[in-house]
């Protein structure tokens, strides 16, 4: 796969960094508000799928390392919105699982090659080795971060790892729906391309701009 990054593609990148960074600060608010322990496996699932949808539509690895920058930086400006230091444990766990996520979707990525592009055995095999890597390693947040991975009430037993069957089973959907997802959209693009309106050419900025204005109006409430 090639590494250079066109406009086209950061457009894409743009695309699924902001929703994955909203979705994040605003689901995983949500969830966490609710004290649901499979917030973290969920959460798993969705980035999977920012981060196959990514890869489809742009077919160069390093599209990843942006698409992970763009998801933290959401993180971190939620974390100033709401005058928490951007070292604080809500946002350096989270960020370290999105770090995690990458390394895995990419490990993955390395062994499968074109098979990822070309099989959907593969493809589940992805979501699911991917998932795997991230939640066995997410325990080790504490000596990165210095805040101790989350562990279920009255046991020893992180919650990553507990809640892992279901952050695998929905990575293997995930990926699955993110390749289906970026495949239709380059379709769909390309059948329309030379008729444009003005409007459909920006709109991956104008998702950018309501993804900010959200997180800024979740941190004002």
């Amino acid at each position: 796969m090639k590494n250079k990054i066109t406009s086209t593609d950061f457009k894409m990148i743009l695309i699924a960094g902001s929703v994955w960074g909203m979705s994040e600060v605003m689901m995983g608010a949500w969830l966490n508000g609710c004290a649901f322990k499979y917030t973290g496996a969920i959460m798993t699932g969705l980035a999977f799928f920012y981060m196959s949808f990514t890869l489809t539509a742009t077919r160069k690895m390093i599209s990843l390392l942006l698409l992970l920058t763009i998801a933290i930086l959401f993180k971190m400006f939620d974390a100033v919105l709401l005058s928490v230091p951007v070292t604080h444990g809500s946002v350096m766990n989270p960020s370290f699982a999105f770090i995690l996520e990458v390394l895995g979707f990419c490990i993955l990525i390395a062994v499968l090659g074109q098979r990822f592009f070309k099989n959907t055995g593969a493809r589940l095999i992805a979501g699911a080795g991917a998932a795997i890597i991230a939640v066995l390693l997410f325990p080790m947040a504490g000596f990165f971060t210095g805040s101790a991975a989350c562990v279920v009430a009255g046991t020893q037993i992180p919650v990553s790892i507990y809640t892992s069957p279901l952050a695998i089973v929905l990575s293997m959907v995930t990926v699955s729906a993110g390749f289906l997802a970026a495949t239709r959209l380059k379709k769909l693009q390309e059948s329309g391309e030379s008729k444009t309106p003005a409007i459909k050419m920006y709109w991956p900025e104008v998702v950018f701009a309501v993804c900010v204005a959200a997180v800024a109006i979740h941190g004002a409430i």
